[in-house]
């Protein structure tokens, strides 16, 4: 009967103190970089990358999620990164489907405590984009990654945000 009444407790008093603590709410960012590209990262001796974004000649378009957080809560966080790159073009839209989204090197990030965290590759889905004004697009991405869960269900990235430019 303790050890039930002191795990409740401690239960308890676990909850209260997460709750009382410092929320960082959750963030999106949409951002595209003119005049870049992705470059992949082999890193040696493993089948791991990472992509890093450097000077070039395309349009490179990044979604990051970040959930919301409790500072006092170790390993709660979770970050998912979705990026590709475009050929600039002068009609303002563009559509990518499967196998395109693997030459537009897309990828998917997932930054957290998890097995299954790293980069992935992404060919499976769609994304478009139609451009609203000089540095703002309308990006649609609908893409499923397998990241190796296990549990056979892939992740999925579903969103429809207005990206804005960023010169930096």
């Amino acid at each position: 009967m303790r050890t039930i009444l002191f795990t409740l407790t401690l239960f308890v008093t676990t909850l209260s103190t997460i709750a009382q603590g410092k929320l960082n709410p959750e963030k999106h960012i949409c951002n595209w970089y003119s005049n870049q590209k992705l470059e992949r990262v082999e890193q040696q001796g493993t089948t791991n990358f990472h992509m890093e974004r450097k000077p070039g000649s395309k349009w490179v378009f990044e979604y990051t999620y970040k959930n919301a957080e409790y500072e006092d809560v170790s390993d709660d966080e979770k970050t998912i990164t979705f990026g590709f790159e475009v050929a600039p073009n002068r009609t303002g839209k563009f559509a990518l489907k499967d196998e395109e989204l693997n030459a537009a090197n897309a990828y998917f990030m997932l930054g957290c405590f998890c097995p299954n965290r790293g980069f992935h590759r992404v060919n499976k889905g769609s994304v478009s984009g139609t451009r609203i004004t000089r540095d703002t697009w309308i990006i649609t991405i609908d893409v499923e990654i397998d990241t190796q869960r296990g549990d056979g269900n892939p992740d999925r990235v579903k969103i429809k945000r207005r990206f804005m430019i960023n010169r930096s």
